[in-house]
């Protein structure tokens, strides 16, 4: 892996090159100069979004340009390596890297390089905090940007030195000159330009008080970000919504939108920004009381400033880290951290500083004497503490004595409890033993009654099945001698709702359950024998049983049997004179709190003296006594719907 780290920038040095000129073996070499210019146009492709890359890439491209004497490429190499290693946080290579390009631009007259470099060399200066040299030159730089025409240089200017008049309390100055950085950026179309403005407009605004004018520039700064796809600007727009949600008392919110800007910062390697994030976020840390995180973050932040001399961020930092100690009580770290402070820029420092300064060093001082006069105190106290370790053993020895006799008392009272405690339990466990033999008893004979009685209940279902037996073999007899059709139909009709109540009583006593009956093996049984008893070889009738399997209690299965062997018998009798092939559907299931009966067949339907037969006034009386909702349809065939409300279900 760190070979290919190695040789990375060489291998995409020749992929830049072959990508731009299209080279192949039938083409002419390159010249030194269209190399060193592809070269850099492939490093400002790239951006901020590899600084590593983007320097190796430089560094060719100046030994190209050096070694065939092309002075120009050695100025743009310059200028990019100056703007790309300041970004690194090395301000002073930078710097002397600027100037190198500075003297080439003079040389060559080149006015618009030399308000470049002068940007590029203000750049430097103003993390540094040195505000006077960087708006000297960015206002060179721009009077030179307005006589060429050149508008994204003027905007530039016009934002950073907006940001310097906003570090100096100079809010008009700042004002003025983000609009005039706004105003350029899109009459131009800078969208780059116009998202840095906005962002850094916010930061004024938040600091005013301005919450919902800040909050607009952030939204701005947002939309431009992301319908241009600048993510390389994200992190900068993540640092404006935690200013502004800090400022709003979210420090939540506020600590997820730093974290996501650091995050941003070290992909981009910005060592600047990166500093400058840990140490707003130990200062919102230290906010929500989280001290420890506070702290690593601040002293993560003081560290890369310090390495990159970046002055403001390690004034905040100092500051940050003397206000939390203090807090804390570590009162002699505190006075170190406000003196680091104070020496960064001793003549900024006012009376309320050095009146911060003596109160912590009063506190420190105090501190010492407490801890010297509590080390007398602790000497004193040692020498009373052995005094009474004596004291305290004697005390003990005379303790051990007393328990000892008293452990002798407890002792022989324990035996003698343990003794009251074994006759005791010894009388209860036979009084139980007693209760339990009763019980066992009790139950027995209450097993045995009920056996009985499912006994006796079986056989009285056997006789009144064998009563309805005979009831139906009388009627079967009489309707024999009986010549009238219609009294041999009425005869018949009254054998098959005997039967009907037979089968029921037959299903209970053939069961070990005698209180319910299983509706659908009944119904079953039921329909099937209608079915052997109304069938001929003429017509044929598809009988169609679709029965929810649950058992009902006696006084609900015999209503539901009549109702269905009275309309079923029915369909038999009448529905299917037309139609060689009938279909009879019947089904019943249970919903949500009632039963759902429907019988369904495809002949011609009521006619209006079946609908006055005795036969359905009996299917009425009985759904009434089941507080059933009945509905008779006759299209297509007749359709009989029943709703069961009043049903007993047995537990099987």
């Amino acid at each position: 892996m760190k070979a290919f780290d190695y040789l990375r920038p060489y291998i995409l040095l020749l992929a830049c090159i072959l990508g731009i000129t299209g080279l192949n073996a039938s083409q002419r070499p390159l010249s030194e100069s269209t190399k060193v210019n592809a070269l850099i146009e492939s490093v400002q492709k790239i951006g901020e979004g590899d600084l590593d890359f983007s320097l190796h890439m430089l560094d060719s491209a100046l030994i190209i340009s050096r070694e065939a004497n092309y002075v120009l490429g050695e100025l743009k190499s310059l200028s990019l390596l100056g703007r790309y290693i300041n970004g690194t946080g090395d301000y002073y290579r930078a710097i002397d890297t600027l100037n190198h390009a500075m003297a080439i631009a003079k040389k060559l007259n080149n006015i618009q390089a030399i308000a470049t470099l002068n940007t590029r060399l203000a750049h430097c200066y103003q993390p540094m905090g040195f505000y006077q040299n960087a708006t000297k030159l960015f206002l060179e730089a721009q009077k030179t940007f307005e006589k060429i025409n050149h508008l994204h240089g003027q905007g530039v200017c016009a934002n950073n030195l907006a940001i310097i008049y906003t570090r100096m309390r100079d809010t008009a100055a700042a004002f003025a000159s983000y609009r005039q950085s706004l105003a350029i950026s899109k009459s131009a179309e800078i969208n780059r330009g116009s998202a840095n403005t906005y962002m850094n407009m916010s930061y004024l605004f938040c600091e005013q008080g301005k919450y919902d004018s800040a909050w607009v520039a952030i939204q701005h700064a947002d939309s431009i970000i992301n319908q241009q796809q600048l993510t390389n600007h994200k992190g900068y727009l993540y640092s404006s919504k935690a200013l502004y949600y800090r400022k709003q008392g979210d420090f939540k919110e506020a600590e997820t939108q730093t974290r996501k800007a650091l995050k941003e910062y070290q992909r981009l390697k910005l060592k600047f920004r990166i500093a400058g994030g840990y140490v707003k976020l130990g200062e919102i840390l230290k906010i929500q009381k989280r001290i420890p995180e506070a702290i690593r973050n601040l002293r993560n932040g003081l560290a890369l400033a310090t390495q990159i001399n970046a002055v403001e961020i390690q004034k905040t930092a100092w500051f940050q880290l003397s206000k939390t100690l203090e807090g804390q009580g570590r009162h002699k770290l505190a006075l170190e951290a406000l003196r680091s402070y104070q020496s960064i820029q001793a003549d900024k420092i006012g009376p309320q500083l050095n009146s911060q300064l003596e109160r912590v060093r009063t506190r420190y001082l105090v501190e010492k004497k407490d801890k010297e006069l509590a080390q007398l105190t602790l000497g004193l106290e040692q020498k009373r503490l052995a005094v009474e370790k004596q004291k305290i053993n004697l005390e003990r020895q005379d303790l051990e004595l007393s328990r000892s006799r008293m452990r002798l008392g407890l002792s022989l009272g324990s035996l003698a409890l343990l003794g009251i405690l074994v006759t005791f339990l010894a009388l209860k466990y036979r009084d139980n033993r007693r209760h339990s033999l009763l019980l066992a008893e009790k139950q027995t004979l209450t097993e045995t009654s009920l056996l009985e009685k499912e006994v006796l209940l079986g056989e009285i279902h056997h006789r009144v099945k064998n009563n309805l037996q005979m009831v139906y073999n009388m009627l079967d007899l009489q309707a024999r001698h009986l010549d009238e059709s219609q009294s041999q139909r009425a005869i018949h009709d009254s054998m098959s709702r005997v039967s009907t109540m037979a089968l029921i009583h037959q299903k209970l006593y053939q069961q070990e359950n005698v209180s319910g009956v299983r509706i659908a093996a009944y119904l079953e049984q039921l329909l099937n024998t209608l079915h052997m008893s109304y069938s001929s070889i003429d017509q044929f009738v598809d009988l169609q049983i679709e029965i929810e399997d649950i058992m009902l209690d006696i006084n609900t299965t015999i209503p539901i049997g009549l109702i269905i062997n009275e309309l079923v018998t029915n369909a038999f009798k009448y529905a299917f004179n037309a139609t060689k092939t009938g279909i009879l559907q019947v089904s019943l299931h249970r919903d949500t709190d009632f039963l759902s009966l429907k019988i369904k067949d495809n002949g011609p339907g009521f006619s209006k003296e079946q609908k006055d037969s005795f036969g359905l006034q009996l299917v009425r009386s009985l759904s009434r006594q089941l507080k059933g909702k009945l509905s008779i349809t006759s299209e297509k065939g007749t359709c009989v719907h029943l709703e069961i409300h009043q049903f007993n279900l047995v537990k099987t």
